[in-house]
């Protein structure tokens, strides 16, 4: 009896382990259904958004284009420079092939990457919490509100609204996927974790810069698992190292003397700003002080996210400060020194303060990254981690005293995350489509120049250009810089003002003495009024600085040409074709320049080619028709009349057709065509 007794009871334990068993995994499922949902609903209002005008065409609908017919360019393209992001670009063709250009399936997948990232944080941070002594036993609480205010944080809403900015979830992705696989290995000791995140590091790499610190990130985990300092660190992380110098490589931080993102463009490129109070400094000097106060601006405004744009007054800021800026580098090392001193008392504020300045590193000390000083929210994507955690941390740990209770603490974070959900869902709506978003930055900051040129652009794009014109001359009057004349001139060539749009860009050069837009778009406009020479020399002066601009080579052809230098041009052209043969206009103005040469079967050659490139182009097929026509070949001109009304039935289109029927002797069908076309 006593057998059956023991028996009995061993049973009731294992069904109340596997009762508790079961609670816990719905718990945790439930826990992970709530992040989704918060996560979801905050990003919601990007499902309706549109692709913007900043980069989107340029770096995702051109380029997935042109990756389609030539996908191993993927892996060259940008190569040995900070913009080397070969899986980001991956993922957009993959989509381009699977749904063209639809917004949905973009702004879709990049609130899903985000999802995803909400819930490994959750992972991570709950394997992290418990090793701070202060934390343990409070491991599921502080990381399912870190996530969850991770995924609803406002300054999120830029990584995950806009379509190019793929390459921040992205990279964020793989970046915390190492992170838990070395953390994995820290707990079980096992290699295969260990290669799983060097795996991930390379791909975080590979989707943006910023992955590159993923490995300074590896050893504060050593200091969190609180492991000495020792060969053994350095010698299991040798695929890590290993990842680390072919990112320095391959992103151009060495090996290059110059350039974007090289190590001697951050240490000397002069990038500074024209406020008194900075702009005579030396160039290392000034980047360090522009760099503390670029720091410090952004974990203030992490900490406090209001007031969100996409761009920020940067000259009033720092005019703002006056010489107190020059405190601000002292005031960070000062700090960094300080949490050194004290990082084993205060391991979770250690932690949390390295882990968003070594994420945020790239960002602060490259300052010509976009025009604001802290403008770019995105930077922060991952970064802004460590600080929430030690929030979340903190508020769940305090002692109770008085009114502040356990439900005070939980009241205090879900109040956090019904705030945050909010800003975030409004600051959503905002990246509905390019007016949307520059309306927003020219409300909050009307002193910011560059809004209303963009806006300008914008309504140029759409043929508004009254509204377009209203802006733009806004935009100069708020800061008199070359790249506002330049847009400016564009509006009035559209308009079919000229002497205006030299004007302006004549004062663009005046500004920017090698401003190479100006040089192209005067060229243009010369074009424009028949000043084939003056536009020549434009186009020369743009190529001695970027002597693979295909567009500029291409227009300095058809000027050749319209001087009836043909020789010339062919010349031109050629070279174009050299430099990139997926440029469509090249061939269309090429062709032009042979038929009116009368070279009609070269004119057919690159017809083709363009059609190859932009085979629903029914005007083509309809100048093909006619070159046809001109050779005599008139079943061949039927053909391609034919193929151009099926794309287009203009009127023309029958006309043509129909006397190319007549010249085969079928009057039936020319005057079936006749009857079509009237």
């Amino acid at each position: 009896m006593a057998k059956t007794k023991s028996t009995k009871t061993n049973k009731r334990k294992s069904l109340k382990k596997s009762s508790r068993s079961i609670s816990q995994k719905r718990v945790l499922w439930i826990s992970l259904g709530i992040l989704a949902g918060v996560t979801i609903l905050a990003m919601s209002p990007l499902f309706n958004a549109g692709f913007v005008d900043i980069d989107d065409k340029k770096l995702i609908l051109d380029k997935a284009r042109m990756f389609l017919d030539k996908w191993e360019y993927i892996f060259t393209y940008s190569y040995r420079s900070p913009h080397y992001k070969p899986v980001t670009y991956l993922s957009w063709m993959f989509e381009y092939r699977a749904a063209g250009p639809n917004p949905f399936i973009f702004h879709f997948n990049n609130i899903l990457l985000h999802v995803f990232n909400t819930i490994l944080v959750f992972f991570l941070i709950r394997n992290i919490a418990p090793k701070f002594e202060k934390l343990k036993g409070h491991e599921f609480q502080i990381a399912f509100f870190t996530a969850l205010l991770f995924g609803v944080h406002p300054m999120h809403v830029e990584s995950v609204g806009w379509v190019v900015e793929r390459k921040d979830v992205l990279y964020t992705l793989f970046y915390l996927l190492g992170l838990s696989a070395y953390v994995r290995y820290l707990n079980a000791g096992k290699m295969l974790p260990l290669f799983l995140s060097a795996g991930a590091y390379f791909l975080s790499v590979m989707s943006k810069s910023p992955g590159i610190t993923m490995l300074p990130m590896l050893f504060l985990l050593d200091f969190v698992w609180q492991r000495k300092l020792s060969v053994k660190l350095f010698v299991e992380k040798l695929l890590h190292f290993g990842v680390f110098a072919f990112a320095l490589y391959a992103l151009g931080i060495i090996g290059r003397s110059h350039g974007e993102g090289s190590a001697a463009a951050i240490l000397t490129e002069k990038k500074l700003a024209r406020a008194e109070n900075i702009a005579e400094h030396t160039s290392v000097y000034g980047k360090a002080v522009l760099a503390g106060l670029r720091g410090f601006l952004w974990y203030v405004h992490s900490l406090i996210p209001v007031r969100l744009s996409l761009g920020y007054p940067r000259e009033q800021i720092i005019g703002f400060f006056g010489p107190v800026i020059h405190v601000f580098p002292w005031l960070l090392v000062s700090a960094a020194g300080v949490l050194l001193w004290f990082s084993k008392r205060y391991r979770l504020l250690f932690f949390a303060h390295a882990f968003f300045f070594i994420a945020l590193g790239p960002a602060i000390l490259r300052l010509d990254l976009g025009i604001g000083i802290y403008m770019s929210d995105r930077y922060v994507y991952l970064s802004v981690l460590g600080l929430i955690f030690l929030i979340v941390a903190w508020i769940l740990t305090a002692r109770e005293r008085g009114w502040f209770t356990e439900k005070v603490k939980k009241g205090i974070l879900i109040a956090l995350v019904a705030i945050t959900t909010m800003m975030s869902f409004a600051e959503s709506r905002v990246w509905k489509n390019t007016e949307t978003l520059w309306t927003n930055v020219i409300k909050k900051y009307p002193s910011v120049d560059y809004a209303w040129i963009n806006r300008a652009s914008y309504y140029r794009e759409r043929g508004l250009y009254d509204r377009a014109l209203e802006d733009a001359t806004q935009g100069i009057a708020v800061d008199d810089n070359a790249n506002a004349r330049v847009q400016r001139g564009l509006i009035y060539r559209q308009m079919g003002n000229p002497q205006a749009a030299l004007a302006d860009y004549n004062r663009a050069l005046e500004l920017e003495k090698d401003n190479t837009q100006a040089f192209t778009n005067r060229g243009n406009a010369y074009l424009d009024i028949g000043r084939f020479e003056l536009a020549i020399s434009d186009y020369e002066r743009v190529l001695q600085q970027e002597p693979e601009n295909v567009k500029t080579r291409v227009n300095m052809g058809i000027a050749y040409s319209s001087l009836r230098n043909f020789a010339k041009a062919e010349e031109v052209f050629a070279l174009a074709e050299e430099h990139s043969s997926s440029y469509a206009d090249l061939f269309v103005n090429r062709a032009i320049m042979n038929y009116e040469r009368k070279e009609y079967a070269k004119a057919l050659i690159d017809y083709q080619k363009y059609l190859n490139l932009n085979p629903n182009d029914h005007q083509i097929y309809n100048d093909m028709g006619v070159v046809h026509s001109l050779m005599g070949n008139h079943q061949k001109a039927i053909e391609s009349f034919t193929r151009a009304i099926s794309i287009s039935p203009v009127k023309d289109y029958y006309r043509y057709r129909a006397q190319a029927y007549e010249r085969l002797g079928n009057a039936a069908a020319a005057q079936q065509d006749r009857r079509l076309a009237q």
